[in-house]
């Protein structure tokens, strides 16, 4: 599977409507994050990862509410 485009919506510091595109080509292909301390990068991968896995995405066990409150 691969990733094409992310969309995130008020989650963390991603304040509104934000748009990640990831599609590669010959020319270009990698897709690198970087940015200062505080900036998002470890948030966009837990996004991932949450979008991915759901509530198991956590190391611990969350009810549904405490999942939907984070």
């Amino acid at each position: 599977m691969r990733i094409q485009r992310i969309v995130l919506t008020d989650y963390g510091p991603y304040g509104g409507h934000n748009e990640i595109n990831l599609e590669t080509t010959k020319d270009r292909p990698i897709i690198l994050f970087g940015g200062q301390n505080g900036s998002g990068k470890t948030t966009l991968f837990n996004a991932i990862q949450i979008c991915l896995h759901g509530r198991s995405a956590f190391e611990e066990t969350l009810s549904r509410r405490e999942y939907e409150e984070r």
